[in-house]
């Protein structure tokens, strides 16, 4: 059995010096998968508050906007 981990947040900062992002209200997520199930399944969830991530460890990034509601 393989994990891995991911984290979804709030994106507050972008740094250069060390290269990293800030997130919030962070939600630490455990995916793992099997030999019988290869697609990466959601094992567990964990608030974690806000965290650092070194870019160097980052291996994929997805950002999402938030949509606005439009009355119309």
């Amino acid at each position: 059995m393989d994990s891995t981990y991911g984290f979804e947040g709030t994106l507050e900062a972008i740094t250069q010096e060390p290269a990293g992002i800030w997130l919030s209200e962070v939600e630490a997520i455990v995916l793992r998968t099997t030999l019988v199930q290869p697609i990466p399944q959601v094992a567990s969830r964990e608030e974690t508050g806000d965290i650092y991530l070194p870019l160097n460890a980052v291996q994929r990034i997805e950002i999402l906007q938030q949509t606005q509601n439009r009355n119309r």
